[in-house]
């Protein structure tokens, strides 16, 4: 918790503890306080508060703080930047188990499954051509944009780009490539930015990719982009806006750039509160609303193309937050990978309210262009 959540005494003891410039020691991770909005400095109220990491058992104790005025969630105390590592103990690989990078059961393969040909159908109302190689996935694509909330869910498949931005595509923490092995496969030319020397490892031995490892902050990105794509990579960095800003560098004028990130004001979160699977601290720094993640992406120079949520993962948020909510010792390792009954009620009642204009999906989906 934030110092300002503390009894005097228990200030006065990190205060002693702590070095000149405000750090203290938070169970071996160097921390500072945050009491205060990042976006907009307005005072933040303690939602949460002695949240520990229960899925990958990083230390320390934790806060999460609201802003009062515009509604962003942040991590209080903030982990120092050269603490960052010791949050991540094989996070990529553990995470990718449970959440799979893709999105949906379609991975550019020649299935004929139902969600193979309508993922086809999906791509191919995107404008991809060599997607409607069948009558089924020609009728997918003509019938899929009469049904919005399916729509979504299978374009997040692409992270919503269509084939008229076809080029050079850039994907901001890629994990283990995945992601990039789809795009390449339906005709993009793919590189990847990847902080985890072991992911990336893996994407240019398995898959062959051009990766370039480290935080884009300090990567060299010689190369400017016709789209760049951030999935579930904003609310693990410090510095959003800063990051931002270094995107919008690498990034060709009339390109997009696609984020998604968890949703705050999500459904799940309103379910499951201090359970829910996303709050995920302490490696989730900040969390957004559809406006706070806009004023960030607009603060960096970008112009917002859209900006809606989506209930994409919503059942698998439903079953991992179910499974910390069931079990004192469950983690996202322990939670179902067959989805339940109850997580497609649940993705149902989602779909419904998200259509009908509630912002309410388990991700915010923002596209945005120079």
């Amino acid at each position: 918790m934030g110092t300002a959540d503390l009894p005097e005494r228990e200030r006065g003891r990190l205060r002693e503890r702590g070095t000149p410039n405000g750090t203290w020691d938070n169970e071996g991770v160097r921390v500072r306080e945050a009491a205060t909005c990042p976006l907009c400095s307005s005072p933040g109220f303690l939602l949460y508060r002695d949240l520990r990491d229960r899925n990958f058992k990083a230390p320390g104790r934790w806060s999460l703080r609201r802003c009062g005025s515009c509604g962003h969630g942040w991590l209080d105390p903030m982990p120092e930047t050269g603490e960052l590592e010791k949050l991540y103990p094989s996070y990529w690989e553990q995470y990718d188990s449970v959440f799979h990078r893709g999105g949906s059961a379609w991975d550019g393969s020649t299935g004929r499954s139902i969600v193979d040909v309508a993922s086809q159908g999906a791509l191919a109302a995107m404008g991809y051509p060599a997607a409607a190689n069948s009558h089924a996935a020609t009728f997918f694509a003509r019938a899929l944009p009469l049904v919005p909330p399916l729509m979504e869910i299978l374009e997040g498949a692409v992270m919503s780009i269509r084939w008229r931005d076809q080029g050079h595509l850039l994907d901001v923490g890629c994990g283990d490539g995945s992601f990039l092995v789809l795009m390449r496969s339906i005709g993009w030319t793919v590189a990847g930015v990847e902080p985890s020397r072991e992911a990336a490892k893996v994407a240019r031995e398995r898959h062959d990719l051009e990766i370039r490892e480290g935080n884009i902050e300090e990567v060299d990105l010689p190369d400017t982009y016709d789209a760049i794509t951030m999935q579930h990579v904003i609310e693990h960095v410090r510095e959003p806006v800063r990051v931002l800003g270094v995107t919008r560098s690498a990034l060709k004028p009339g390109g997009v750039l696609s984020i998604r990130t968890p949703n705050l004001d999500s459904l799940g979160h309103a379910r499951f509160r201090d359970l829910w699977m996303s709050l995920e601290p302490p490696r989730h720094l900040h969390l957004f609303t559809p406006s706070t993640l806009a004023t960030c992406v607009e603060n960096a120079g970008f112009t917002i193309v859209d900006t809606h949520t989506s209930p994409r993962i919503a059942q698998g948020v439903f079953d991992a937050s179910r499974s910390l909510r069931k079990s004192l010792g469950a983690s996202l390792d322990t939670a179902s990978h067959g989805r339940s009954f109850g997580s497609r009620l649940f993705i149902a009642q989602e779909a419904f309210l998200c259509t009908v204009g509630r912002d309410v999906g388990e991700e915010i989906v923002l596209l945005a262009t120079l």
